[in-house]
């Protein structure tokens, strides 16, 4: 009878039992992501679509996830210094949604992947869109790019307008080169444009009621942080003062505002979770391009419009993806 070594039989087996629990161990390695958010937990109707598409993607809080928020309510001087907890934290990946918030984060890391959220060109963040340099990708919502076609679509739901109150947020430079871009498409359109600068919350009422002073017949608000936040308060004033009221983002609107056309923010923040995925599986951001935003929609009020006495033509109402009756 041969005799055989019983050592490789005992690493053979002692290899059969182990190996299990190392692939358990690494299947349920808990990954961490930072996101430095612009608004507040009571007011953000974009983190829950954010944490159930990472559910859904295999990333669960509590499992294999540790999802850490840190809210700027608005407040966008304390972005450094929320960027710099988020670091210290060493996230898998950091998630920014605002310039503000993008510039902040990638001060305080040159390393640390990072997804961005942005609603400005992203040409101003990454150099290339395409193939992104260094540790950033993301998705943007072009929002800027659908000023014009805004303009014509309030035009069209209400022709006789020819003065409008733009109210936009002064604290960002990109918003103050929006409007002055504006007076090209509305001077084709036969108006009047009246900036209304507002640099935090509490200039929101001064600002509207400039607006009835100089006679607007409506009011265009530019998609921004600051002004999202603010939005039950901006349309609440607007209704107040019976003003028509432009937006673009749906969330203005289904508190109160009159239209909107642009991007869904929880499709933009389901995207991007779809990036953080990407990267937390291995992905290199130079290897993922920012994603642009293809799908838009067209959102009216039409109890808004009942409440301030308009009449809507059916033929626009007709193209609205949704009417709130």
């Amino acid at each position: 009878m041969v005799d055989i070594p019983r050592w490789p039989l005992i690493i053979a087996a002692t290899f059969l039992l182990w190996a299990p629990h190392a692939v358990q161990a690494q299947a349920a390695r808990v990954q961490r992501v930072g996101v430095l958010a612009n608004g507040s937990a009571a007011t953000s109707p974009t983190v829950d679509a954010f944490r159930q598409a990472l559910h859904e993607l295999g990333h669960v809080e509590g499992q294999n996830l540790v999802l850490d928020i840190k809210w700027a309510e608005g407040r966008f001087e304390r972005m450094p210094e929320l960027a710099a907890e988020l670091v210290r934290g060493k996230p898998d990946v950091l998630v920014a949604s605002v310039p503000q918030g993008v510039r902040a984060v990638r001060n305080a890391t040159s390393s640390i992947p990072l997804v961005l959220v942005a609603c400005d060109p992203a040409e101003s963040l990454v150099q290339n869109i395409a193939r992104p340099s260094g540790h950033i990708t993301g998705v943007t919502c072009m929002s800027s790019d659908l000023t014009p076609k805004r303009l014509q679509l309030l035009k069209e739901a209400l022709p006789a307008t020819r003065r409008v109150a733009v109210l936009y947020n002064s604290f960002d430079p990109a918003k103050a080169e929006e409007v002055r871009q504006m007076s090209v498409p509305a001077h084709a359109l036969g108006v009047t444009l009246v900036p209304l600068e507002v640099a935090s919350a509490e200039a929101f009422d001064a600002a509207v009621a400039r607006a009835v002073r100089e006679r607007a017949d409506a009011l265009f608000v530019l998609p921004d942080p600051l002004t999202l936040l603010a939005r039950q308060r901006i349309t609440a004033l607007a209704i107040k003062h019976r003003l028509p009221s432009f937006y673009g983002f749906r969330e203005f609107v289904e508190v109160g505002g009159l239209i909107s056309y642009g991007t869904m923010q929880k499709d933009l923040y389901r995207r991007a979770a779809a990036h953080v995925d990407r990267v937390l599986r291995g992905a290199k951001p130079m290897d993922v391009p920012v994603e642009q935003a293809s799908r838009f929609e067209l959102v009216v009020n039409l109890k808004t419009a009942t409440a301030l006495g308009l009449s809507i033509p059916e033929a626009f109402l007709a193209r609205a993806d949704e009417v709130i009756r």
